[in-house]
Protein backbone atom coordinates (compact mmCIF):
# COMPACT_ATOMS: atom_id res chain seq x y z
CA UNK A 1 0.00 0.00 0.00
CA UNK A 2 3.22 2.40 -0.31
CA UNK A 3 1.81 4.14 -3.11
CA UNK A 4 -1.45 5.39 -1.25
CA UNK A 5 -1.75 8.93 0.22
CA UNK A 6 -2.69 8.50 4.16
CA UNK A 7 -5.61 10.71 5.69
CA UNK A 8 -5.72 10.51 9.23
CA UNK A 9 -8.99 11.69 10.95
CA UNK A 10 -8.69 12.51 14.13
CA UNK A 11 -9.08 9.11 15.91
CA UNK A 12 -5.83 8.13 13.83
CA UNK A 13 -3.51 11.24 14.44
CA UNK A 14 -1.40 9.83 16.40
CA UNK A 15 -0.21 6.99 13.90
CA UNK A 16 1.13 9.90 11.72
CA UNK A 17 4.67 9.25 12.76
CA UNK A 18 4.96 5.70 12.13
CA UNK A 19 3.31 6.23 8.73
CA UNK A 20 6.05 8.69 7.74
CA UNK A 21 8.55 6.63 9.02
CA UNK A 22 7.12 4.06 6.76
CA UNK A 23 7.56 6.63 3.77
CA UNK A 24 3.73 7.32 3.29
CA UNK A 25 2.74 11.06 2.28
CA UNK A 26 0.50 12.03 5.30
CA UNK A 27 -2.50 14.29 5.60
CA UNK A 28 -4.89 15.29 8.24
CA UNK A 29 -8.11 17.50 8.90
CA UNK A 30 -6.70 21.20 9.76
CA UNK A 31 -7.98 23.51 12.02
CA UNK A 32 -10.21 27.03 11.95
CA UNK A 33 -9.09 30.30 12.65
CA UNK A 34 -9.66 29.39 16.70
CA UNK A 35 -6.98 26.61 16.00
CA UNK A 36 -9.41 24.22 17.04
CA UNK A 37 -12.13 21.79 14.81
CA UNK A 38 -14.74 22.84 16.24
CA UNK A 39 -17.02 25.64 16.28
CA UNK A 40 -18.11 27.48 19.72
CA UNK A 41 -21.95 26.00 19.00
CA UNK A 42 -19.67 22.45 18.74
CA UNK A 43 -20.19 21.78 14.78
CA UNK A 44 -17.14 19.93 13.96
CA UNK A 45 -14.84 21.87 11.29
CA UNK A 46 -13.43 19.84 8.95
CA UNK A 47 -11.28 20.92 5.83
CA UNK A 48 -8.50 19.26 4.13
CA UNK A 49 -6.30 22.28 2.81
CA UNK A 50 -3.44 20.31 0.93
CA UNK A 51 -7.24 18.08 -1.44
CA UNK A 52 -5.20 19.22 -4.11
CA UNK A 53 -2.26 17.11 -3.84
CA UNK A 54 -5.09 14.05 -3.52
CA UNK A 55 -5.96 14.80 -6.78
CA UNK A 56 -5.90 11.43 -9.11
CA UNK A 57 -4.24 9.73 -5.96
CA UNK A 58 -5.22 6.23 -3.88
CA UNK A 59 -6.50 7.72 -0.53
CA UNK A 60 -6.34 5.66 2.76
CA UNK A 61 -8.41 7.21 5.22
CA UNK A 62 -8.47 6.11 8.56
CA UNK A 63 -10.11 6.63 11.98
CA UNK A 64 -11.19 5.36 14.98
CA UNK A 65 -15.16 5.09 15.55
CA UNK A 66 -14.98 5.38 19.07
CA UNK A 67 -15.13 8.35 21.59
CA UNK A 68 -11.72 10.21 23.02
CA UNK A 69 -10.01 9.41 25.93
CA UNK A 70 -10.56 12.06 28.90
CA UNK A 71 -6.87 13.13 28.64
CA UNK A 72 -7.46 14.25 24.88
CA UNK A 73 -7.08 17.95 23.92
CA UNK A 74 -10.61 18.29 22.32
CA UNK A 75 -13.41 15.59 23.36
CA UNK A 76 -15.11 13.74 20.08
CA UNK A 77 -17.91 11.72 20.92
CA UNK A 78 -18.50 8.73 18.74
CA UNK A 79 -20.84 10.47 16.28
CA UNK A 80 -18.75 13.23 16.09
CA UNK A 81 -15.93 10.51 14.70
CA UNK A 82 -18.38 9.27 12.58
CA UNK A 83 -19.37 12.50 10.91
CA UNK A 84 -16.26 13.77 10.42
CA UNK A 85 -15.35 10.64 8.24
CA UNK A 86 -18.24 11.16 6.48
CA UNK A 87 -17.41 14.92 5.90
CA UNK A 88 -13.78 13.98 5.07
CA UNK A 89 -15.07 11.65 2.47
CA UNK A 90 -17.05 14.07 1.19
CA UNK A 91 -14.66 16.53 0.85
CA UNK A 92 -12.19 14.02 -1.46
CA UNK A 93 -15.83 12.97 -3.92
CA UNK A 94 -16.50 16.11 -4.19
CA UNK A 95 -13.42 18.68 -3.53
CA UNK A 96 -13.15 22.13 -4.95
CA UNK A 97 -10.45 25.05 -4.87
CA UNK A 98 -11.74 28.10 -3.00
CA UNK A 99 -10.68 31.79 -4.00
CA UNK A 100 -11.79 34.35 -2.06
CA UNK A 101 -12.90 37.78 -4.36
CA UNK A 102 -14.15 39.73 -1.67
CA UNK A 103 -15.99 40.27 1.50
CA UNK A 104 -18.29 36.94 1.59
CA UNK A 105 -17.80 36.62 -2.30
CA UNK A 106 -16.04 33.48 -3.41
CA UNK A 107 -15.27 31.58 -6.22
CA UNK A 108 -14.78 28.04 -6.61
CA UNK A 109 -13.12 25.18 -8.96
CA UNK A 110 -14.12 21.88 -9.11
CA UNK A 111 -10.99 19.49 -8.64
CA UNK A 112 -10.19 16.37 -9.41
CA UNK A 113 -11.27 13.46 -6.66
CA UNK A 114 -8.43 10.95 -6.30
CA UNK A 115 -8.80 7.51 -7.98
CA UNK A 116 -9.57 5.73 -5.47
CA UNK A 117 -10.51 5.84 -2.09
CA UNK A 118 -10.29 3.13 1.21
CA UNK A 119 -11.47 3.91 4.67
CA UNK A 120 -9.18 1.90 7.57
CA UNK A 121 -11.78 1.87 11.03
CA UNK A 122 -9.49 0.38 14.01
CA UNK A 123 -12.60 0.82 15.85
CA UNK A 124 -16.12 -0.14 14.20
CA UNK A 125 -18.55 2.33 15.13
CA UNK A 126 -21.54 1.78 17.26
CA UNK A 127 -20.48 -2.10 17.99
CA UNK A 128 -22.85 -2.28 21.08
CA UNK A 129 -25.70 -1.95 18.26
CA UNK A 130 -24.93 -4.06 15.69
CA UNK A 131 -28.32 -5.57 15.63
CA UNK A 132 -31.74 -4.94 17.03
CA UNK A 133 -31.82 -6.51 21.01
CA UNK A 134 -35.15 -5.00 21.67
CA UNK A 135 -38.19 -4.21 19.83
CA UNK A 136 -37.92 -0.97 18.51
CA UNK A 137 -34.56 -0.06 18.86
CA UNK A 138 -31.88 1.25 16.11
CA UNK A 139 -29.45 -0.39 14.07
CA UNK A 140 -26.88 2.29 14.47
CA UNK A 141 -24.10 -0.08 13.22
CA UNK A 142 -25.71 -1.23 10.12
CA UNK A 143 -26.91 2.53 8.97
CA UNK A 144 -23.34 3.95 9.47
CA UNK A 145 -22.02 1.66 8.21
CA UNK A 146 -23.78 1.58 4.92
CA UNK A 147 -23.83 5.57 5.16
CA UNK A 148 -20.12 5.41 4.84
CA UNK A 149 -19.75 2.69 2.47
CA UNK A 150 -21.55 4.81 0.14
CA UNK A 151 -18.74 7.31 0.28
CA UNK A 152 -15.46 4.96 -0.49
CA UNK A 153 -14.53 2.20 -2.49
CA UNK A 154 -14.05 -0.37 0.07
CA UNK A 155 -13.76 -0.79 3.75
CA UNK A 156 -11.08 -1.77 6.14
CA UNK A 157 -12.06 -3.21 9.98
CA UNK A 158 -9.51 -4.38 12.73
CA UNK A 159 -11.15 -7.25 14.33
CA UNK A 160 -14.64 -5.39 14.24
CA UNK A 161 -17.17 -7.32 16.48
CA UNK A 162 -19.86 -7.64 13.69
CA UNK A 163 -18.23 -9.99 11.47
CA UNK A 164 -19.31 -11.49 8.35
CA UNK A 165 -21.56 -13.83 9.96
CA UNK A 166 -24.10 -10.68 10.34
CA UNK A 167 -26.43 -10.03 7.66
CA UNK A 168 -25.91 -6.56 6.82
CA UNK A 169 -22.13 -7.39 6.81
CA UNK A 170 -22.39 -10.08 4.11
CA UNK A 171 -24.13 -8.01 1.96
CA UNK A 172 -21.62 -5.38 2.53
CA UNK A 173 -19.12 -7.94 1.68
CA UNK A 174 -20.69 -9.46 -0.76
CA UNK A 175 -20.22 -5.91 -2.46
CA UNK A 176 -16.67 -5.84 -1.97
CA UNK A 177 -17.40 -3.54 0.72
CA UNK A 178 -15.92 -5.31 3.89
CA UNK A 179 -12.47 -6.37 4.37
CA UNK A 180 -11.15 -7.39 7.90
CA UNK A 181 -7.67 -6.91 9.13
CA UNK A 182 -6.97 -9.94 12.11
CA UNK A 183 -4.34 -8.93 14.50
CA UNK A 184 -5.57 -11.00 17.80
CA UNK A 185 -2.90 -13.70 17.89
CA UNK A 186 0.03 -10.82 17.54
CA UNK A 187 -1.27 -9.38 20.10
CA UNK A 188 -1.63 -12.12 21.85
CA UNK A 189 2.47 -12.64 21.27
CA UNK A 190 2.83 -9.42 22.36
CA UNK A 191 1.30 -10.14 25.55
CA UNK A 192 3.19 -12.79 26.34
CA UNK A 193 6.60 -11.51 25.63
CA UNK A 194 5.60 -7.96 27.46
CA UNK A 195 4.60 -10.08 30.74
CA UNK A 196 7.36 -12.91 30.07
CA UNK A 197 4.66 -15.73 29.54
CA UNK A 198 6.36 -18.70 28.12
CA UNK A 199 3.26 -20.79 28.58
CA UNK A 200 -0.03 -19.21 29.41
CA UNK A 201 -3.82 -19.71 29.29
CA UNK A 202 -5.99 -17.85 26.76
CA UNK A 203 -9.67 -17.05 28.67
CA UNK A 204 -12.55 -14.67 27.74
CA UNK A 205 -14.79 -13.21 30.08
CA UNK A 206 -18.26 -13.63 28.35
CA UNK A 207 -20.08 -15.75 25.69
CA UNK A 208 -19.66 -13.47 23.42
CA UNK A 209 -15.95 -13.39 23.03
CA UNK A 210 -15.58 -17.45 24.04
CA UNK A 211 -17.30 -18.13 20.23
CA UNK A 212 -15.22 -15.44 18.46
CA UNK A 213 -12.06 -16.61 19.57
CA UNK A 214 -12.49 -20.81 20.64
CA UNK A 215 -11.58 -20.38 24.26
CA UNK A 216 -12.95 -21.06 27.51
CA UNK A 217 -14.44 -18.48 29.84
CA UNK A 218 -17.30 -17.47 31.93
CA UNK A 219 -20.63 -16.46 31.63
CA UNK A 220 -21.90 -13.11 32.35
CA UNK A 221 -24.77 -11.34 33.07
CA UNK A 222 -25.26 -7.47 32.94
CA UNK A 223 -28.18 -5.67 34.43
CA UNK A 224 -26.46 -2.42 33.36
CA UNK A 225 -24.02 -0.37 31.77
CA UNK A 226 -21.76 -0.73 34.90
CA UNK A 227 -23.48 -3.56 37.05
CA UNK A 228 -22.71 -7.21 35.78
CA UNK A 229 -22.48 -11.06 37.42
CA UNK A 230 -19.92 -13.02 36.26
CA UNK A 231 -20.49 -17.19 37.18
CA UNK A 232 -18.36 -20.39 35.79
CA UNK A 233 -15.18 -21.68 36.89
CA UNK A 234 -11.95 -22.52 35.14
CA UNK A 235 -8.86 -24.43 36.29
CA UNK A 236 -5.29 -22.17 35.82
CA UNK A 237 -3.84 -23.00 39.16
CA UNK A 238 -0.33 -22.17 38.61
CA UNK A 239 -0.75 -20.93 35.63
CA UNK A 240 -0.36 -17.56 33.52
CA UNK A 241 -3.26 -16.24 32.09
CA UNK A 242 -4.23 -13.89 29.41
CA UNK A 243 -7.72 -12.34 29.18
CA UNK A 244 -9.18 -11.96 25.89
CA UNK A 245 -12.19 -9.60 25.14
CA UNK A 246 -13.94 -8.63 22.20
CA UNK A 247 -15.44 -4.97 22.47
CA UNK A 248 -14.62 -3.28 25.69
CA UNK A 249 -17.09 0.14 27.31
CA UNK A 250 -16.43 0.53 30.62
CA UNK A 251 -13.88 -1.96 31.77
CA UNK A 252 -15.98 -3.50 33.82
CA UNK A 253 -16.28 -7.04 32.33
CA UNK A 254 -12.20 -7.69 31.88
CA UNK A 255 -12.02 -6.54 35.55
CA UNK A 256 -14.68 -8.82 36.74
CA UNK A 257 -12.97 -11.86 34.77
CA UNK A 258 -9.63 -11.24 36.42
CA UNK A 259 -11.39 -10.94 39.85
CA UNK A 260 -12.90 -14.38 38.88
CA UNK A 261 -9.99 -16.26 37.37
CA UNK A 262 -8.05 -14.80 41.02
CA UNK A 263 -10.88 -16.38 42.84
CA UNK A 264 -10.46 -19.26 40.96
CA UNK A 265 -6.82 -19.87 41.48
CA UNK A 266 -5.90 -17.45 44.69
CA UNK A 267 -2.01 -18.42 43.59
CA UNK A 268 -1.64 -17.46 39.70
CA UNK A 269 1.86 -17.04 38.62
CA UNK A 270 0.52 -14.07 36.38
CA UNK A 271 -2.28 -12.65 34.23
CA UNK A 272 -2.61 -9.59 31.78
CA UNK A 273 -5.51 -8.50 30.18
Amino acid sequence: MSDFRVLLASGAEHLRQRFEELGYQVYSSDTNFDGTHFFPNSDLYVRIAQVRELENQRVAVIQSCTGSSPAAKEFYSTSDRVQELMLLLDILKHPVEVKKLGHKEYETKPLSPPSSIDVVLTHQPFSLQDKAFRTGEAVSSRSVMRSIARLCDRLWFVEPLADVDVPWVEELADKGKYEVIRITQELIGHAAAIFGFDDYVLTAPDEGAQRRFNVPGFSKRRSDSFTIDMHGELDVAGKNVIVLDDLTKTGTTLIRAASSARHTNPRPRGEAT
